[in-house]
C-alpha cells in the first residue's frame, strides 16, 4: 500500500495545530470502506445513539482489512507528529444510516481530533462556520473547541483523538 502522509507535514496544519484553529484538509487520504467492513466491526462494545447512528470504539485488528492498517498508520504518524500530552491515542469509527440519525450532538473533546471521512458527508458546525468532510477529506478539531456533526445521509467518518487529558482554559 502507497499511502502518503505529506498532509501530518503541511506548514497550513502546522500553523492550525499551533494556534489551535480547525483545519479542512481536502482529498487527502485513501480509505478503502464499505459496509461490509462497517458490519464486521459491530461489537459488544458499540456504543447505539439512536435512529441508525453508532460508534464503534474499539476496530477489528486485520492484517487483511485495509482500511484498519490506513486509519492505524495515519494514527501512528500523527502520535508520532503531534506527540499527545498524555501518550494516548483514541480511534473510533462513526457511522450514521440515514440524516436524521442522531450524533453526539454539540460538544467539545479533551484531545486533538483529526476526523477522516470514509463515506458519505458530515458537516461540522464549528465556530459559526461549516465544514463539509466527504470521503478522503481530514478535519482538524482542536481541543476544547465546540463543534456538532451533522451526518447529511449515510456515512462513515474515523476519528482520530491526540488525548491531552484535560480541557484548555
Amino acid at each position: 500500500m502507497n499511502l502518503s502522509m505529506d498532509w501530518i507535514y503541511d506548514a497550513s496544519l502546522q500553523i492550525s495545530f499551533k494556534d489551535k484553529t480547525p483545519l479542512l484538509l481536502k482529498e487527502c487520504i485513501s480509505l478503502d470502506c464499505d459496509w461490509d467492513y462497517v458490519h464486521q466491526n459491530i461489537n459488544e462494545n458499540t456504543i447505539w445513539l439512536g435512529n441508525g447512528s453508532f460508534i464503534v470504539e474499539e476496530l477489528s485488528e486485520s492484517d487483511n482489512v485495509p482500511t484498519f492498517n490506513t486509519i492505524n498508520i495515519i494514527s501512528n504518524t500523527l502520535k508520532e507528529h503531534f506527540d499527545p500530552r498524555t501518550g494516548d491515542v483514541s480511534t473510533h469509527m462513526y457511522c450514521s444510516l440515514t440524516s436524521l440519525s442522531k450524533t453526539l450532538g454539540d460538544h467539545m473533546d479533551t484531545a486533538d481530533v483529526f476526523f477522516c471521512g470514509a463515506i458519505g458527508q458530515t458537516v461540522f458546525e464549528i465556530n459559526d462556520r461549516k465544514y463539509t468532510v466527504t470521503p478522503g477529506d481530514v478535519l482538524y478539531i482542536p481541543r476544547s473547541v465546540n463543534h456538532n456533526p451533522k451526518p447529511k445521509g449515510a456515512r462513515v467518518g474515523f476519528s482520530i483523538g491526540l488525548e491531552h487529558g484535560r480541557h484548555d482554559t
